[in-house]
Order: C-alpha cells, then sequence, then structure tokens
C-alpha cells in the first residue's frame, strides 16, 4: 500500500474518532525546513465532522469524527489535502472501515491470531492457540495427527456396498 492510502483499523457506528496523518516522510523529501502550512479534509456525507478547527501540525494533521450516521459493513473513504509553505500539495485517501463492534477484535487479539498462525504452520502451536474465535467466526486448526485421523475416518465411511449375488442383503467390505 502507498503513503498515499492509510488504511486503519475498524471502527463501530457508535465511535467519535481522531485520526491523525503523518506527513514528516513526504516533508523529508522537500527544502530544509518545509512544513505543513494548509489541510483540509473531504468526508462522505455519512460521517460527520466534529471538530472543524484546522487542527495541524508542521509535521501531521487531524480529524475527529463522529461514526453515528455510518453503515455497518462500509468503508469510508476521507480525503485530506495539505499544502505546504512552499506550495507544494499532497492528497491522501484515509479508508475506514466500520463493523459492528461485536465483530472485530482489538489489535492485541489480531497480534495473538497471527502468532497462533504462525505456531500452526511451523507445528508447533499451544492447544489454545490451536482454536481461534475471529469476530462471529470460530477457526480451529489441526495437528499433522488429527488430520490423519480425521482422513483416515472419512475414508472408512466411504465405502461400496456390493449387491450379493445371492441375493439376500448386500455384503459391506471390511
Amino acid at each position: 500500500m502507498s503513503d498515499q492510502v492509510v488504511a486503519v483499523d475498524p471502527v463501530d457506528p457508535g465511535d467519535k474518532r481522531t485520526f491523525t496523518l503523518d506527513y514528516a516522510a513526504f516533508l523529508k523529501t522537500q527544502p530544509a525546513g518545509t512544513k505543513l502550512a494548509t489541510s483540509s479534509w473531504e468526508l462522505p456525507d455519512d460521517l460527520v465532522l466534529i471538530d472543524t478547527d484546522d487542527q495541524h501540525s508542521d509535521t501531521t494533521t487531524s480529524i475527529k469524527i463522529d461514526f453515528a450516521q455510518a453503515r455497518i459493513g462500509s468503508n469510508y473513504t476521507c480525503y485530506n489535502t495539505v499544502a505546504t509553505d512552499n506550495a507544494e500539495t499532497r492528497r491522501r485517501a484515509l479508508i475506514i472501515p466500520v463493523r459492528d463492534a461485536a465483530s472485530f477484535s482489538a489489535s492485541s487479539t489480531v497480534k495473538e491470531t497471527l502468532d497462533a498462525i504462525r505456531a500452526a504452520i511451523a507445528g508447533n502451536a499451544t492447544r489454545a492457540q490451536r482454536s481461534r474465535q475471529i469476530g462471529d467466526k470460530r477457526i480451529d486448526w489441526m495437528t499433522p495427527f488429527t488430520k490423519v485421523k480425521i482422513d483416515k475416518d472419512v475414508s472408512d465411511l466411504n465405502y461400496v456396498v456390493e449387491p450379493n449375488p445371492a441375493g439376500g442383503q448386500p455384503e459391506v467390505p471390511k
């Protein structure tokens, strides 16, 4: 993802959240001493700007948004345009997913889940790491032994019943 697009963690429609974009890396490509002079935001109609003050420093810009009118399941794109004191401009997109708070996890849970996936792939996952709840879905990783056992159990169920040439009940192979 380029520095022109910034994605953030999901928000709930009940949230009022401040977002900050850092332009320090961009400003390093400008003449020494260059700083932000102006900042403006474009928001979709469903999002409400709380703080209308021009909130920017020499290197960052911030916005506070009320998500009360936001639709669950939508990804909102807010655009920030800054101008430097040497008349250079930069426009960034801030992508904000809106989800029901019950369906997303805190960052620490995401890290724990990624650690569990890595451990499962490496084959050294703990019992707790082999079973994870992600939103409304439960994911269970199997050990190689469990996978072989399940495959054997399923293959035992996939037998063919041969008709009995003498009549009567068909024979079930063992």
